[in-house]
C-alpha cells in the first residue's frame, strides 16, 4: 500500500505538470535512448542494456517533468530451473528534473529524481515491483531543438530493497509550445512623437485660421476677434432750405439745384425717406401760416417728386407755422430767414479703415 501511494502521487504530479503547464511551457521533447543497467548482484542476472522513450516537458526553462519507458532482455548469470530462461523486464518511471545554469547555455546539467515500476515477466511467473530512482545528467545542444543526453541514476526496488545502476546516452528532439525564453523581450519601439502643427495665420490678420471667419483679409487692416476687417462708421448728411417770398409758397428758380442735391442724394441711399418740413414768419394769423407752411412744403415735395424723379411714398410734407423760428421776426432779415422750407438728410455708412 506505501508503495502504490508513492506512485500515485508522483505520476499524479507529472501529469498534472505535462497537461496543466502547456499554457506557460517552453518545450515538449521526445527522449529516446539506450541505457545500460548494471544489476544488483543478488538478481542473479547480468548486466544488460534496455530500450528507452520518454516524453519531456520543461517549464520556465528550468523545471522538467518526464514519463518514460523501457525494456530489455537480461541474462541469468546461471540457469534458473525454478523461473525459466531470460525474463523481458519493462518498467514505467516518472521523473522530476531540475536544470542549472542559464538559457540559452550549449551545456546544462540536471538533477533528477523518479519513482516507478518495473515488471518482470519470466516463463513461470511475474511480478511487479516499485523503484525510486535518483541522480542527474547532462544535456548538450547539438542544433536548435535538437540535443544529446547523458544520464546515470540509482535504483531502488523498494520491495526487495535492491540496488541497481543505470547509465543512458540519448538525442532529444524539443518542440517549442510557450515563449522562447532564450530571447532577451524586445526593446519597445518608442511611439514617434506626435507631429504638432504649428497654428496658421494665413493672411497675416493676428488671428489664427482655426478662428479665423473672413479669411484672406487685405494686408494691414484692422480686424475683430473672428479676423473680419472693422469698419468705421461715417455719417454722411445734406441739408436743404429754401426760403419764400412774403405770403408765397412757389419755390424760386435759384432754389432748383438745392431740391436737386436733396434728390441725388436720396437716389444715393434708396432706403432714406425724408420728410419736409415747412415754416413762416409771425405775420398775419395763426391759421393762414399754418396752411401756408404747409403749402410751401408741398411744394418742395413736388418739385423732389414730379421733377427729379424721387418715388412719392419716400416724401411727406408737414407746416408749423410760425411756431419754430430760427430768427427774430422783429426784422425784416429775421423774418425772411423763419420763411423757409426746411429737411435733413443722414445716412450712417462704413467704410474699411
Amino acid at each position: 500500500m506505501r508503495n502504490l501511494k508513492i506512485k500515485s502521487l508522483a505520476l499524479g504530479v507529472a501529469a498534472a505538470a505535462l497537461v496543466g503547464g502547456v499554457a506557460h511551457a517552453d518545450q515538449i521533447l521526445i527522449n529516446p535512448g539506450v541505457a545500460w543497467y548494471m544489476n544488483d548482484a543478488d538478481r542473479g542476472l547480468k548486466n544488460r542494456e534496455a530500450y528507452v522513450l520518454g516524453l519531456e516537458y520543461i517549464y520556465a526553462d528550468r523545471f522538467g517533468v518526464e514519463v518514460s519507458g523501457s525494456f530489455s532482455q537480461p541474462k541469468w548469470k546461471a540457469a534458473n530451473r525454478g523461473l525459466g530462461e531470460d525474463p523481458d523486464h519493462i518498467a514505467y518511471d516518472a521523473n522530476l528534473l531540475y536544470y542549472f545554469g542559464k538559457s540559452g547555455d550549449r551545456l546544462r546539467p540536471y538533477a533528477a529524481f523518479g519513482v516507478g515500476d518495473g515488471r518482470w515477466e519470466f516463463d513461470n511467473t511475474d511480478w511487479v515491483e516499485t523503484d525510486v530512482n535518483l541522480g542527474g545528467g547532462v544535456r548538450y545542444e547539438l542544433a536548435k531543438n535538437v540535443s544529446l543526453r547523458a544520464d546515470a541514476r540509482v535504483v531502488h526496488g523498494t520491495d526487495e530493497s535492491t540496488f541497481d545502476g543505470r547509465a543512458l546516452l540519448g538525442v532529444s528532439y524539443a518542440f517549442n509550445v510557450g515563449p522562447d525564453r532564450t530571447k532577451k523581450a524586445a526593446a519597445p519601439v518608442a511611439e514617434p512623437a506626435p507631429v504638432v502643427e504649428e497654428p496658421r495665420d494665413s493672411d497675416g490678420d493676428g488671428v489664427l485660421d482655426s478662428a479665423d471667419r473672413c479669411p484672406n483679409t487685405r494686408a494691414g487692416a484692422k480686424v475683430d476677434a473672428n479676423g473680419c476687417e472693422l469698419v468705421k462708421t461715417v455719417m454722411e448728411s445734406i441739408r436743404l432750405n429754401v426760403q419764400f417770398a412774403t405770403g408765397s409758397s412757389a419755390v424760386a428758380p435759384r432754389y432748383h439745384a438745392e431740391v436737386q442735391k436733396i434728390a441725388d442724394f436720396m437716389k444715393k441711399y434708396p432706403d432714406l425717406t425724408v420728410t419736409i418740413e415747412g415754416h413762416t414768419d409771425n405775420t398775419g394769423g395763426a391759421a393762414l401760416n399754418e396752411r401756408l407752411s404747409s403749402a410751401r412744403a408741398n411744394s418742395v415735395r413736388e418739385e423732389l417728386v414730379n421733377r427729379f424723379g424721387v418715388a412719392a411714398n419716400r416724401v411727406t410734407s408737414v407746416g408749423y407755422g410760425p411756431s419754430r423760428p430760427v430768427a427774430s421776426n422783429a426784422t425784416a432779415a429775421g423774418r425772411q430767414e423763419n420763411r423757409r422750407v426746411v429737411a435733413v438728410l443722414e445716412k450712417e455708412v462704413s467704410a474699411g479703415q
